[in-house]
């Protein structure tokens, strides 16, 4: 069997950390446009599905007579903003593009271009008991902000893994970084997603409208074209910050502390990177250990616990919109990409806030099971967890999920939405990237006009499990390291035999034990969804097939030297002939890759030497 199987399997596992957009099998005859007139950014209406009374008994079977109001949570929105003519929302107005423009010295613009996170971070036992630490500087420049000049802005890449771009980064502006109280509009703090790992350009602005609508306080969002030094950067997502402004807009006192958790949980060894965001040079990790031990709780006081240190019902409600936009990037499915508000209203309890949802409105990944998720449930949190697989706390949530789906999904308003942005963000994407574009908006208008029969389905069913463990630990350990080198030509993946495709040598070892290879191959080209990929199979000498498996961001494929680190993924693995299956064995998380001849021309010489060493998580 040759090798074509082994990469298309690989390109789908835990070792890269980029989104790809897929459609779902089935395209719905309501995918349609709706007339310009019947758009409104406000919640949508209620029963343009259908009769709305038709669909009482949808949430009735769920809900059982005299059920205690701790269980069945009112879905009801939070607290009214404090200030609910904020002179920001005119900036935040979906039909106005900002324009910025940003000008820095030269070198600092491509010292800020290399900057990123590798996976360095995760070496290490120990590596989760304190925030992963920021990669990136400040640095100062000048920006213009819709024709209004700014002097001396603070200016920084941004962005953690799947986002990150040497060629379009992902920005942040600090306008009152060096001089006091300089705002645009009273905005201090302009931050700019790139939409790396989303052709469409839309998932972020629309997903926080919809978590709005679902009474969840929820970052405003909308575009800016933003231009670097006169290079035209394109069409960027500017999405509101968390900071005291948004806690205002949100919380009647805006004094609690406010913490992000990336790749975070409350249990042992994962409420560690939990990132204080205020008051930081006093800690206040008493919220987050209550949180935490309150988790462990057994489940005859387990609601009862996490009641006293957690605002229950702001939960349920904030879990259900992630599982109902299908955000498997954030705390319910991937322990990652959210805040947390301790609330002084609320006595101190913790609530959360939605974070990073580029991923969203496809269908949902058990991400470091390789799984796709039911419609109604991710659960790989601890709390969503606990939470599920406890009859009261499931029957809560569910609750709150058919209530939200009812009051707050209309297909034909969203759809709507959705063109409206369309029409927006189109004409503005650069002519190459039109078709991807295009092919992602109609993706997307697939997916949403079937996620509510998704989740009706399973709600009536009832009985939709979590079988997934907690996840292991994010940490590594050594477990080898690789020698060698490949060639090949560019554009000869696929193949069928990447034996005869290129050539190479490797030598190495592997959890102690030198590794006897007896052929190796190679073959370098774009995947099924367009990722730049080489592939170097190892024939080893008894019978089984072995391979590395490396991708690039398509500027790393120039001659040169690259951290493995900073590669979107490089692995070990070895491929079961007889199944088709490939099995992952390490990853390649330090050392170095000299890339000797490369281009993206079909027929180019393509080679690379590499000196790297292999990790493995914690207790695998």
């Amino acid at each position: 069997m040759g090798v074509f199987v082994v990469v298309g399997m690989q390109a789908c596992t835990e070792t890269s950390s980029d989104t790809s957009t897929s459609a779902d099998a089935a395209r719905p005859d309501d995918a349609r446009s709706v007339p310009e007139d019947t758009i409104d950014r406000g919640p949508p209406a209620s029963g343009t599905d259908g009769s709305n009374d038709a669909r009482v008994a949808f949430v009735d079977a769920l809900d059982a007579p005299g059920a205690d109001a701790r269980v069945v949570p009112d879905a009801g929105p939070p607290v009214e903003p404090v200030d609910p003519t904020d002179p920001t929302d005119a900036v935040f107005d979906w039909d106005h593009v900002m324009t910025v423009e940003v000008t820095l010295p030269p070198a600092d613009w491509a010292a800020l271009r290399q900057q990123g996170r590798t996976d360095l971070d995760t070496r290490g036992a120990d590596c989760m008991d304190a925030p992963f630490p920021s990669p990136y500087t400040w640095f100062e420049g000048d920006a213009t902000l819709d024709g209004r000049p700014y002097a001396r802005v603070g200016v920084r890449k941004k962005g953690f893994f799947g986002s990150l771009s040497r060629s379009r980064p992902s920005l942040v502006l600090d306008l009152d970084r060096h001089v006091d109280g300089q705002a645009h509009e009273t905005l201090t703090r302009i931050a700019l997603n790139n939409g790396k790992q989303d052709p469409s350009r839309l998932r972020t602005c629309l997903s926080y409208s919809i978590l709005a609508d679902a009474g969840v306080p929820a970052p405003r969002c909308h575009f800016a074209h933003v231009t670097v030094n006169g290079e035209d950067l394109g069409l960027y997502a500017h999405v509101e910050s968390i900071r005291k402004p948004f806690l205002r807009r949100h919380f009647s006192d805006d004094e609690g502390h406010l913490y992000e958790g990336a790749l975070s949980d409350f249990r042992p060894g994962w409420s560690g990177t939990i990132e204080q965001k205020t008051d930081e040079d006093v800690p206040h990790r008493a919220p987050l250990d209550a949180v935490t031990a309150a988790a462990a709780a057994p489940d005859d006081t387990l609601l009862d616990a996490l009641g006293a240190v957690l605002d229950l019902p702001a939960f349920y409600r904030f879990w259900a919109a992630e599982v109902m936009i299908a955000h498997w990037d954030g705390y319910a499915g991937n322990t990652n990409n959210f805040w947390l508000y301790e609330d002084p209203a609320q006595g101190g309890r913790l609530v959360f806030l939605p974070w990073g949802p580029d991923g969203a409105l496809q269908p949902p990944r058990v991400f470091f099971e390789g799984a796709i998720a039911p419609a109604s449930v991710l659960a790989t949190g601890i709390l969503a967890r606990r939470l599920y697989l406890h009859p009261e706390g499931r029957r809560a949530y569910l609750t709150t999920l058919a209530r939200m789906v009812v009051d707050h999904w209309s297909t034909d308003a969203l759809l709507a939405r959705l063109d409206r942005l369309a029409a927006l963000v189109g004409p503005r994407m650069p002519p190459q990237q039109r078709a991807d574009h295009t092919r992602a908006v109609a993706e997307l208008r697939t997916w949403v006009a079937g996620q509510r029969g998704r989740l009706e389905a399973e709600l009536l069913r009832g009985d939709v499990p979590w079988p997934y463990p907690l996840r292991p630990s994010l940490c590594t350990v050594p477990a080898g390291e690789l020698h060698g080198a490949s060639r090949t030509t560019w554009a000869s993946w696929p193949t069928d035999d990447a034996f005869r495709s290129g050539s190479g040598r490797l030598e190495g070892t592997y959890r102690d034990v030198p590794l006897a290879v007896r052929a190796v191959g190679g073959a370098a080209g774009l995947d099924e969804n367009g990722q730049a990929i080489a592939l170097v199979p190892l024939s080893m000498a008894d019978g089984a097939l072995w391979f590395v498996y490396l991708a690039f961001d398509r500027e790393q494929i120039t001659p040169g030297e690259l951290d493995a680190a900073q590669l979107p993924a490089c692995s070990l693995n070895v491929f079961d002939v007889e199944t088709g299956a490939a099995t992952y064995l390490a990853d390649c998380r330090d050392g170095r890759l000299r890339m000797t001849d490369a281009a993206l021309v079909p027929g180019a010489p393509f080679a690379f030497e590499f000196d790297v060493g292999l990790w493995v998580g914690l207790g695998r």
